[in-house]
Order: C-alpha cells, then sequence, then structure tokens
C-alpha cells in the first residue's frame, strides 16, 4: 500500500526542505512547482494561454515562461492571480495523479511526497491520503526570504499576503510541522513524525 502526503505552507515556511528530508528517509517525493515546469513547456496548450493572458513580455529568451517576470505581476494583481490558477491547477492535478497512479502500479515507494504551496487552495485534497503543513512565524519566513532568495522585504511582505495564512492551513492539517529553527531541528520532526507513520 501506498501511503501519500500532503507536503504544504506558505512561502519561506520550509516545505521545500522537509520533503528533501522525506526523500531522504525514502519517500519518492512529487514537487509540484517542478509539475508546473512539465505543464507549460513551450507550445504546450499551458504555455499558449498564459502568453495569450499575459504576453510575450512574460517569456524568457528561450520561449519558456520566466517567472520572474510573471511572479511580480500576478502578486500584486488578485485577478491576474486568480487567471493564472485557472490555466494550471487543473491541468498540473492531472499530471501529479499521473505520477502517484504509476508509483502506486509499480510500487516503487511506499511513501510518497506530494509537495504544493496552494495544495489548499487549489482543492487537491483528493490527491493526498494525509496533510502536513509546514509553519513559521511571517518574521521568520520574511527572513528566509530575503536572505535565501534575495526577496526584498516589502515583495516577501506582498507574496506572504497574498497567501492563506497559517491558521487557515492548519485548520485542514492532520500533521502541523513548526519550523521556526534551524534545518537539523527540523529533520529531527520530520524523522520523529515519519517514523510514527510506520514507513
Amino acid at each position: 500500500m501506498v501511503t501519500v502526503i500532503g507536503i504544504t505552507g506558505g512561502i519561506g515556511a520550509g516545505k521545500s526542505s522537509a520533503s528533501a528530508i522525506l526523500g531522504e528517509l525514502g519517500a519518492e517525493v512529487i514537487d509540484a512547482d517542478k509539475a508546473a515546469h512539465q505543464v507549460y513547456l513551450p507550445d504546450t496548450p499551458a504555455w499558449r494561454e498564459i502568453v495569450e493572458a499575459f504576453g510575450e513580455e512574460v517569456l524568457a529568451a528561450d520561449r519558456t515562461i520566466d517567472r520572474r517576470k510573471l511572479g511580480p505581476r500576478v502578486f500584486a494583481d488578485p485577478a491576474a492571480l486568480q487567471t493564472l490558477n485557472h490555466v494550471m491547477h487543473g491541468k498540473i492535478f492531472a499530471y501529479i495523479q499521473g505520477q502517484i497512479a504509476c508509483i502506486r502500479r509499480t510500487k516503487s515507494a511506499r511513501v510518497v511526497a506530494v509537495e504544493a504551496a496552494v495544495l489548499l487552495e487549489a482543492g487537491w485534497q483528493a490527491l493526498v491520503d494525509q496533510l502536513w503543513v509546514v509553519v513559521a512565524p511571517v518574521e521568520v519566513a520574511i527572513a528566509r526570504l530575503r536572505d535565501d532568495r534575495g526577496v526584498p522585504e516589502d515583495q516577501a511582505r506582498v507574496r506572504i499576503a497574498a497567501q492563506m495564512s497559517n491558521d487557515e492551513r492548519i485548520a485542514h492539517a492532520d500533521t502541523v510541522i513548526h519550523n521556526a529553527a534551524d534545518l537539523d531541528a527540523l529533520r529531527a520532526v520530520i524523522t520523529a513524525t515519519w517514523q510514527r507513520l510506520g514507513a
């Protein structure tokens, strides 16, 4: 039997670190962000819809979608974000669903971790058996975005404000992973939770 864990949380909470640790412990990790890259490769239906909605100025020189150009537009404009989500969410869901089905068929892993920032917002709960929510205080998340990714503080605050709050996510969680400290502390929490899973 394959258990599918959804990993979600706000920007800067540490979802990717949590997923990477689960991968080290033996889970097969599916990253919704990477799935999105596959879904909107040049000349795919999603790519064409994004270019139609936002114009060719969101393209990089190689004709791929340039997230550094698209991101500030959608995070600053709720209507633009809604348009992008309408294009992408169903297609990413189907892509991930196909990956999970393949793992179930081949039995290549006993646990699948689906890392998705918008798992709740997109209504993807049907993909997973358990939902783990990674949370960090807002100021900690802002510091991570500034120090690790070079995101200016004002942009970090806009992005966090545009997302679902920690409290809203926690209301849906089977497990809450608090990640206010360093990577070693997170690894200890994830490992203990993994062991309780009996994987």
